[in-house]
């Protein structure tokens, strides 16, 4: 005989589902976070070289974006699905700081570029986003957890 579910049993599964593509994947390559250091850092050369030699400025960001655009290519293969929608609460707290962090990384990398050089700059925003990656990937697996201890 088949029971009829309660509400609250459809509301559990309901955000059960919802949260899957957020705290079900695969765990990310340790290559990552350095990779997108070094991607940033080239974006910050790319950009600063936007003045002296335009042609330097637009094949490379060029190069950056079909970079970028393979990696999410890739990545959406290799994980499955992709998280949309409003993430679970658990998560928030990481994704604000993930954005106040890489403000502050433009703004140390601009400070760094207007009074030391762009080398230096690229070279901090590399090694400040492989920071910040790092970081958030730490944060990501603990909401994930979370978020799956509260939905089980």
């Amino acid at each position: 005989m088949e029971s009829t579910p309660t509400p609250d049993e459809v509301l559990r599964a309901t955000d059960r589902a919802a949260a899957a593509p957020w705290t079900d994947y695969p765990p990310t390559p340790l290559w990552y976070p350095p990779i997108t250091g070094v991607w940033a850092g080239l974006l910050v050369v790319v950009i600063g070289q936007r003045d002296a030699h335009p042609a330097i400025t637009l094949f490379g960001l060029l190069g950056l974006i079909a970079a970028e655009y393979a990696f999410v290519i890739w990545y959406r293969r290799y994980r499955g699905t992709m998280p949309a929608g409003a993430p679970p609460t658990e998560f928030r707290p990481a994704i604000a700081r993930l954005i106040l962090g890489a403000a502050a990384v433009a703004g140390v990398g601009w400070l760094t570029g207007h009074f030391v050089g762009l080398i230096p700059a690229a070279a901090v925003v590399g090694i400040l986003v492989t920071l910040l990656i790092a970081w958030y990937e730490t944060a990501y697996a603990a909401a994930a957890a979370a978020a799956r201890a509260r939905l089980s």
